[in-house]
């Protein structure tokens, strides 16, 4: 019984040794921001500035749009959502237009200030890029007297964003 105990211990301390040597050689990857600000609208964009290649990666976006002056809740009288489309590019120049048609990443706003995103990885290794848009909607309702006489407005924000990630093999 006494060689079970001490088996055990010596297991135990081992497993906890190895396990702190992996745990040095791979450290997760420290988030930086990339910011932006401009036209009524800011963004702070968290993602890590190195990253491994094919690895994915989470992130945040901290939003402020122009619309924040009408209302800053998803449940009030106001209807408003607010989306990231993201993509990934090896490109530092992505117009918008190819932006629009490329993008498949579709995230959408945990409140009207932030914006998780997941599962980003690249395919090839050095300087890459995230590429997206937000778009900011509210639907305004002017009431009429009578129910024909009732309008629903649309605004809508697009922002650009991007960050440049270093990629790097294993």
């Amino acid at each position: 019984m006494k060689y079970i105990f001490y088996f055990t211990i010596f297991f135990f301390f081992v497993s906890c040794k190895q396990e702190n040597k992996i745990l040095k050689g791979k450290k997760p990857p420290k988030a930086h921001f990339t910011s932006y600000s401009g036209d009524g609208s800011s963004w702070d964009l968290y993602f890590p500035d190195t990253i491994f290649l094919n690895r994915k990666y989470n992130g945040r976006i901290v939003y402020k749009g122009v619309l924040d002056t009408i209302t800053t809740s998803f449940d009030d009288k106001h209807s408003r959502y607010i989306q990231a489309v993201m993509m990934t590019s090896d490109k530092l120049n992505i117009d918008f237009k190819t932006l629009r048609k490329t993008a498949k990443d579709t995230f959408g706003a945990n409140n009207y200030r932030e914006i998780n995103f997941y599962d980003i990885s690249f395919k090839k290794p050095g300087i890459n890029y995230i590429h997206g848009y937000i778009i900011d909607h509210l639907f305004l309702e002017a009431k009429g007297t009578k129910p024909e006489d009732s309008l629903v407005r649309m605004i809508e924000k697009e922002v650009t964003l991007n960050c440049k990630v270093y990629v790097k093999k294993e």
